[in-house]
């Protein structure tokens, strides 16, 4: 066969990594102090957090066998500071219903979803807030990272925005159990919202594994489908897509498949993004993906116009310039290259992510009103 072809896909960029990091003290970024020992972790080889045997039990006295995976790796993360952008661990537990016993965990309260609320349905909001969020998970991105972790499944549904403890008894107290009503203004360039990183249910320490659950389809890198690598810049293309989703309310890639992903969100890859080559990838290539890129040794479905079409999508909500530097931020974060990615830290220079001075709303963005709530200091966790 010559080279693979596209079938029908939908849609709309293709396109520097850090080296690995030393295991020293991680750099929290000055959200909060640090203990001087930092946990040691091994580099070269990649384990699932859930086969680590943990090394500490609980305040209440449970035996490391009955520490789940999450709690595991929550206490990893916190073990040198709790970071501000990162949901916090409180404890653990089991529940027993009807014969089956359940291992949960107890975190901070929180409130939405980024995917909630940054809802194509629902009012447009300040670029300052969408610039805010993303620096605000690149931190928690850029920490985790420092301490060896991989999240393996960063997405927007992941991110959770905090709320004040007023809006916390509100809610706990109406006699609706699903009211919704949270109280934060993002209309405005100098709305002060706090996001955090959750669900480390599957994270990895960095290096290769056998055993590779790979992030939400949609926000996958072509390395996750097609080799047994983990490294940090799988977050960093799961970042990109999630940049790009909440940025133009749309997202990059679709997929409605239930298995079988790969053969059909490449090729909707290359038509959004460009020609994916093989060559990038045969080093810690999955056996079963060996002739997958055919003679050619290329994923070629055309060369879209990746920049204009990123820079039209986020036209609608941007305004000319910011749209011109997110897509090439976006674009950035969404090299095929691994070794080309932007890492957490580069990330965070770049200047689609400066705020603008001014209290300057575009298009159809609905101003604050004048009574709408602002949003207070997070909850206190107990």
């Amino acid at each position: 066969m010559s080279k693979r072809t596209c079938p029908n896909a939908d849609a709309n960029s293709s396109e520097a990594r850090e080296p690995s990091p030393k295991r020293s003290r991680p750099d929290p970024s000055g959200e909060s102090s640090s203990n001087p020992a930092a946990p040691s972790t091994s580099t070269d080889i990649a384990e699932p957090l859930s086969t680590v045997t943990p090394q500490s039990t609980s305040n209440q006295g449970s035996t490391p066998s009955a520490v789940s995976m999450k709690s595991y790796t929550m206490r990893l993360i916190q073990k040198e500071v709790q970071h501000k952008n990162i949901v916090k661990y409180l404890d653990d537990f089991e529940i027993l219903d009807e014969g089956m016993k359940h291992h949960a965990l107890r975190l901070e309260v929180l409130g939405p979803t980024v995917e909630k609320v940054f809802d194509p349905s629902l009012p447009k909001f300040h670029p300052n807030v969408l610039k805010s969020v993303i620096t605000q998970v690149l931190k928690a991105v850029k920490y985790i990272h420092g301490i060896n972790i991989v999240h393996m499944d960063i997405k927007s549904n992941n991110v959770m925005i905090v709320i004040n403890e007023e809006n916390i008894r509100e809610i706990a107290n109406s006699n609706n159990v699903e009211s919704t009503d949270y109280r934060m203004d993002l209309t405005s360039a100098k709305s002060t919202i706090t996001v955090k990183l959750g669900d480390f249910g599957i994270a990895f320490n960095k290096g290769k594994s056998d055993h590779h659950p790979q992030p939400a389809c949609t926000y996958c890198a072509p390395e996750s489908f097609l080799t047994t690598t983990i490294d940090f810049p799988i977050d960093m293309w799961s970042m990109g897509c999630m940049i790009y989703k909440i940025v133009t309310r749309h997202p990059l890639l679709k997929c409605d498949q239930k298995e079988g992903h790969e053969q059909k969100d490449m090729p909707k890859m290359a038509k959004a993004l460009g020609p994916i080559p093989g060559a990038l990838f045969q080093n810690s290539q999955r056996p079963e993906y060996k002739d997958y890129f055919g003679v050619k040794d290329c994923i070629d479905c055309g060369t879209p116009d990746v920049h204009g079409n990123f820079v039209r999508a986020a036209s609608e909500y941007l305004n000319h310039e910011d749209a011109l530097h997110f897509s090439e931020f976006t674009r950035r974060c969404l090299k095929y290259d691994p070794k080309e990615r932007l890492t957490a830290a580069e990330a965070l220079d770049d200047k689609f992510l400066v705020p603008h001075e001014v209290d300057l709303v575009h298009g159809n963005e609905i101003p604050p009103h004048s009574t709408e709530p602002a949003v207070g200091q997070p909850a206190t966790s107990q």
